[in-house]
């Protein structure tokens, strides 16, 4: 998984935007396509968040680009 939370400068125009409470997921073009569902899980502890992610494909499973 890879995490970018720097977004300036960045063309976010093509991406899926999806929101839960107060976490906001940016889903690639090319991997919106292929989910039929997303699930995030957030937990909190005093001054830390961390957050989960459940991706659901649309068939069975996934290949890759090749």
């Amino acid at each position: 998984m890879s995490v970018d939370t720097y977004l300036k400068r960045k063309r976010l125009s093509g991406y899926a935007v999806f929101q839960q409470d107060d976490v906001e997921v940016l889903i690639p073009p090319v991997l919106a396509r292929v989910l039929d569902n997303i699930h995030v899980g957030l937990k909190s502890f005093l001054l830390w968040k961390s957050f989960s992610l459940d991706l659901v494909p649309v068939g069975d499973h996934l290949h890759g680009p090749a």
